[in-house]
């Protein structure tokens, strides 16, 4: 009887290993980069806008995500330097994207040339 409930109490600790286990192995990822298109590696806010865009705010500017590639937003069309630090990014109800910079904030109509 002792040994029936040893062999028991082992096959549970073995399984709930092999569960946590599985439970720390890390989903599939890509790590976005400069060289993809990113103005600079240190994100400091990010929104998923209503159309699915991932708009991503660096030290070095805004950039929008349409799920293949990575776009700057431009300075010129928008009013702002290229290397502008993004502290936060907002949408509203209208589809409009405002981004908050150290100089003020900037709004953008939401539509992305892809």
């Amino acid at each position: 009887m002792t040994n029936h409930l040893i062999t028991i109490l082992v096959g549970l600790f073995l399984g709930f290993q092999t569960l946590a286990q599985q439970a720390l192995t890390l989903p599939a990822y890509r790590q976005y980069t400069m060289r993809d298109g990113l103005s600079q590696m240190q994100v400091i806010a990010m929104l998923q806008d209503s159309r699915g865009y991932l708009w991503i705010g660096t030290k070095g500017g805004l950039n929008c995500f349409n799920g293949g590639k990575i776009n700057r937003i431009a300075s010129r069309q928008h009013g702002f330097s290229t290397n502008e630090y993004i502290r936060d990014i907002a949408e509203d109800t209208a589809g409009r994207i405002w981004a908050c910079t150290h100089n003020g904030i900037v709004m953008i109509d939401g539509e992305v040339q892809a």
